[in-house]
């Protein structure tokens, strides 16, 4: 039935009804083709698996929800006891529980099967996690402060080539997921003639839309990588292979991996590498919390959606680039802006001793986390706690 059902499979009413809503669902209506292939992919294991087309499971599911959870349990089972699996790849627990509780239980729900008494097991600790903490990005230092492990990143980012150096740096730099970095073109960067270049973006994945910048290291290097990129359009995309095409993320990965190695980092087949192009987005994540910036601000940045980042996508370039000088410093492999860091080390100070004044005098809790959040509600807090000390 497999390849008779891989071919047909977009043809059952059920399946197209949940392909529309997927569409409908993205900002640009469209699939991205990573959620499709999953879709696809989930869809045609689980027919096999139950000897039943997709229109079939929706009516079973529509007449019994017990038996439907039940059968969908029963794969989930079969799957992270490794009685199940496909080309002699063994999937974790948490890959089978994103596909089966996420993918599945989706398609039923997309097509009005009631699921929201179905249980779905806990996810268990990623072992990308146990990875990364072997290899920190973030070190404490002497002064018990969060700093940038710039000794591991300089080695690593020294071994790869010119072109993905820059890739390395604009991801780190910007926070954009590495798939728009590669979708850029040669006319998205070439004409800006400022220190930092900046971006705006549109998710290809997602459809968000986002605005940030490269640092002025990354954008110096960017510019020296153009002057010797040959290219005949501007249309042309920024990072191609040696043969002209688009490089793509997989080949990235490959890359990087290899470079890893170079510098005595081994990491297992099948599993993650600990210098991966999302843990380079995931550092400037956490620089811009070490930073002190808002959510929102990180979002826009990165392309996420948020309750707020409407409002800041409508601000101008000099407004976001304020933000931004924030964060640079904790990004720069040149340790040459330790004033400015110092700076925000001392905000730091004062907001906990402010703290510790609030919780003395015992201040509204609300206004503390709005400080936290935003330092330039000193004066506002000052104010409030000369009411309460008098």
């Amino acid at each position: 039935m497999s390849q008779t059902f891989s071919e047909t499979w977009e043809n059952y009413e059920t399946v197209q009804k949940s392909l529309r809503k997927m569409k409908l669902k993205n900002n640009n209506r469209v699939i991205p083709k990573t959620t499709h292939n999953a879709f696809r992919t989930w869809i045609i294991r689980y027919t096999e698996y139950a000897g039943m087309n997709p229109d079939e499971l929706i009516t079973e599911a529509l007449n019994d929800v017990d038996r439907a959870e039940e059968r969908l349990g029963d794969f989930f089972g079969e799957i992270i006891t490794e009685k199940l699996f496909w080309d002699n790849h063994k999937l974790s627990f948490n890959s089978a529980r994103t596909g089966v509780y996420g993918v599945l239980r989706g398609f039923f729900t997309k097509n009005k099967v009631n699921t929201h008494a179905w249980n779905s097991p806990d996810p268990r600790l990623p072992k990308v996690d146990s990875i990364d903490g072997n290899n920190p990005m973030f070190t404490i230092t002497k002064d018990h402060d969060l700093d940038l492990n710039r000794d591991i990143l300089r080695r690593f980012l020294k071994t790869l080539s010119n072109r993905d150096e820059v890739i390395a740096y604009c991801i780190l730099t910007s926070g954009v997921d590495v798939s728009d970095i590669l979708s850029l073109n040669v006319a998205d960067v070439i004409d800006q003639k400022q220190d930092r270049i900046f971006l705006q973006f549109q998710r290809s994945k997602t459809g968000e839309q986002g605005k940030t910048f490269f640092s002025k290291e990354a954008t110096t290097k960017l510019n020296k990588y153009l002057e010797g990129l040959k290219f005949t359009s501007q249309e042309d995309p920024l990072f191609p292979t040696v043969h002209g095409t688009r490089l793509q993320g997989f080949e990235l990965s490959h890359i990087f991996r290899r470079a890893q190695k170079r510098i005595g980092i081994e990491c297992k087949d099948r599993t993650l590498s600990p210098l991966r192009a999302k843990r380079l987005r995931k550092i400037f994540k956490t620089a811009g919390t070490r930073a002190g910036l808002e959510e929102d601000v990180l979002k826009t940045f990165m392309g996420q959606k948020s309750a707020e980042s409407k409002k800041y996508l409508g601000k101008s370039r000099e407004e976001l680039e304020f933000y931004y000088e924030r964060i640079e410093p904790f990004l720069t492999m040149i340790p040459s802006t330790k004033p400015i860091e110092e700076k925000l080390k001392r905000k730091d100070v004062e907001i906990q001793r402010l703290r510790e004044l609030i919780d003395a005098q015992k201040i509204d809790a609300q206004l503390v986390e709005k400080l936290v959040a935003n330092p330039n509600f000193m004066n506002e807090l000052s104010e409030a706690i000369a009411k309460e000390i008098k």
